[in-house]
């Protein structure tokens, strides 16, 4: 699966030169010496690093103790000469002032600046599958919906479904698993729910108004419509395969138009229907689609995998089977020559009038 990647900038830091070379002696009397960055939480990214994450850790002044580090599958970095450090669930500026406050803390450095930026995301993996333009793995740099990650995997495709599902992984106690793999919490087994999401205001232009916020790990799959086809062949416009709307009832006169209408050598009076049952027993019903279009017979909905069939005046082979199907044309390919429609004669068949 491919990866990809969206990232955010992490901690911010300003840098302040306190002294010049103008007034070294007003610097000199200073007891306390001014710190030459100041860390601005609140507007560093709120992004708490993970495992797999890579931190850039620099201490100014100090050269000799700058890191490139990557988080371990506990959440820990190693870095001499203050050792292993918790950072699961903090922020880089909350990694900033640990290591900090560590430095000060073994006396080895008296007024630390420490500064950390996440140069590599990879703790909060999400996948998105499914009907969607670039399906892949994604990750999280910051906090996403269902609908972001979904325009980050190119939007919806056209056959996807009103609804799509979110796969989470919880906790046996059912809450989701925690931020901090480091904090010797003791963790049951994982399990999965399943949770339902609403498309269809994203597929109408709509705003998400119910976006579900995602977790790491979380899976967005997103199904194919479930597509029905029915058939209209014979002397119509434009006879091929049609696909059921799903959700709605489609009436013969309906199907017909949509094929175009009949041609001027169609026998409309001459018509017939053929249906399948849930057993796949096929049904052979004649119909007046004259009177049905005049308004002389009652209009009858149309099921899914139903053939309309709409002969011609040319045709002579009808009352010998013209229209005949076997089981795997409705899942296959309906044959045609010219306008005639030749296909082979089931071993039984069932007349009788569409309800």
């Amino acid at each position: 699966m491919r990866r990809q990647r969206i990232l955010v900038v992490g901690s911010v830091a300003v840098f302040l030169a306190v002294a010049s070379a103008q007034a070294p002696a007003r610097a000199a009397q200073q007891t306390t010496p001014a710190p030459a960055f100041v860390n601005l939480s609140k507007v560093s990214n709120d992004y708490q690093v993970g495992p797999g994450d890579q931190l850039e850790i620099q201490v100014v002044a100090h050269p000799e103790l700058n890191q490139t580090l990557r988080l371990s599958n506990s959440g820990e970095i190693s870095l001499p000469p203050i050792g292993l450090i918790c950072v699961a669930g903090l922020t880089a500026f909350d990694v900033e002032s640990t290591i900090a406050e560590r430095l000060r803390e073994r006396n080895l450095i008296q007024h630390p600046e420490v500064l950390v930026f996440i140069s590599d995301y990879r703790a909060k993996p999400i996948y998105v599958s499914g009907a969607v333009v670039n399906p892949g793995e994604f990750v999280m740099s910051q906090e996403l919906t269902v609908a972001d990650a979904i325009l980050l995997a190119g939007g919806l495709q056209l056959i996807a479904a009103d609804e799509g599902l979110v796969h989470r992984r919880v906790s046996g106690e059912g809450r989701s698993e925690p931020a901090r793999p480091c904090s010797g919490t003791p963790r049951a087994g994982p399990g999965m729910e399943t949770i339902k999401v609403d498309l269809r205001p994203l597929k109408e232009g709509r705003f998400f108004q119910s976006a579900l916020p995602l977790k790491p790990g979380d899976v967005v799959i997103v199904p194919e419509m479930q597509v029905n086809p029915f058939f209209i062949v014979g002397d119509v416009m434009h006879p091929r395969n049609y696909s059921y709307p799903p959700g709605q009832t489609l009436m013969a006169s309906q199907a017909i138009s949509l094929a175009g209408g009949p041609t001027p050598t169609s026998k409309l009076s001459d018509g017939m229907l053929v249906r399948y049952d849930d057993q796949g027993r096929r049904t052979d019903l004649p119909v007046n689609y004259a009177a049905i279009l005049s308004g002389r017979q009652p209009d009858f909905p149309i099921e899914p995998n139903d053939i309309i069939f709409i002969p011609g005046s040319a045709i002579k082979t009808f009352t010998h089977g013209l229209l005949l199907l076997t089981d795997s044309m409705v899942s296959s390919a309906i044959f045609r020559v010219g306008r005639t429609y030749q296909l082979p004669d089931p071993p039984e068949r069932t007349v009788r009038e569409p309800r």
